[in-house]
């Protein structure tokens, strides 16, 4: 699949390294690469959020993969569980707890070396644009 493809050649996936994954994209998602996915570490740590809270996939980890470089972290990373109120029919408010998501940092050890943000761009450009038909050539 192109989820499978894009996760070996961004080196997210290594084959006998890591389980094979259930969804492609779901593993795609929730193992952000900084810069390629997102371009500082506190943008990919927002993918945690969207993990405590994606009910039908359930991710029980987010994996942060950090490409060897300098990252500067202008305020500290805090990661909470945060509670929300629910209101049911009766009026009465009850009080949730979001599930919880195991968090890792990784710096990559094997990357593509000629690999660039600009590159993924085009990437992803091309994975959208061939769901697409071809116009007609007359």
């Amino acid at each position: 699949s192109t989820w499978r493809t894009m996760c070996e050649e961004l080196y997210k996936w290594k084959e006998g390294e890591d389980e094979v994954p259930d969804s492609w994209k779901d593993f795609y998602k929730y193992n952000p690469c900084v810069p390629i996915d997102y371009r500082n570490v506190h943008s990919a740590m927002n993918v945690v959020e969207m993990a405590r809270n994606d009910l039908v996939a359930q991710p029980k980890k987010v994996r942060v993969l950090l490409r060897p470089g300098r990252y500067i972290l202008r305020e500290a990373i805090t990661i909470q569980g945060p509670s929300h109120s629910i209101e049911n029919s009766a009026s009465t408010t009850v009080t949730a707890v979001s599930r919880s998501v195991a968090v890792e940092l990784e710096t990559m050890q094997h990357f593509p070396e000629a690999f660039y943000p600009t590159a993924l761009e085009a990437a992803k450009t091309a994975l959208t644009s061939s769901a697409e038909p071809e116009p007609s050539k007359k």
